[in-house]
């Protein structure tokens, strides 16, 4: 008999393999078990839309793409006209971008404005990157691509 309260929830807070066994009784008391083993990888890319050189906020200072768990990864800006201004491909030990963009190219600060942005990347366990989804809904594609406002 099957009882609401009886529900398990598991929790798991961090990447790995693991493994849930769940044993059940008939009312003469005897055993059926079921096993699940799976592994977690907790991973994602988050692209921000604006940063400021100036800012005091340290975090807004740089164009630095977010991320966990990648395995590779390549980021560039470009100018309105095509021109390519900054590209990264560094990760750290832990698969998140490791680098980010000062405003600037060849040493010169760029103008306040609109940049374009394209990024690929795939995580640790083979998945590619799909884009950003934000504003479609989770059934929709997300975009490898988008625009970051530099404010001076």
């Amino acid at each position: 008999r099957y009882h609401a309260a009886d529900t398990p929830v598991i929790v798991l807070e961090e990447d790995g393999p693991f493994r849930i066994e769940m044993v059940a009784r008939n009312a003469y008391t005897c055993p059926d078990t079921a096993v699940y083993a799976d592994t977690m990888l907790f991973k994602g890319l988050y692209v921000p839309n604006a940063f400021s050189p100036e800012n005091p906020g340290q975090g807004a200072r740089r164009f630095k793409p977010v991320g966990r768990a990648l395995a590779s990864y390549h980021a560039r800006v470009f100018d309105l006209k095509g021109n390519l201004l900054w590209e990264s491909r560094a990760l750290n030990e832990s698969g998140e971008p490791a680098e980010g963009w000062d405003g600037t190219f060849r040493g010169a600060p760029m103008p306040q404005g609109v940049y374009v942005w394209k990024i690929s990347a795939r995580f640790s366990d083979g998945t590619v990157w799909q884009g950003e989804s934000v504003g479609r809904g989770s059934d929709s594609p997300g975009q490898t691509y988008g625009t970051v406002v530099l404010i001076r």
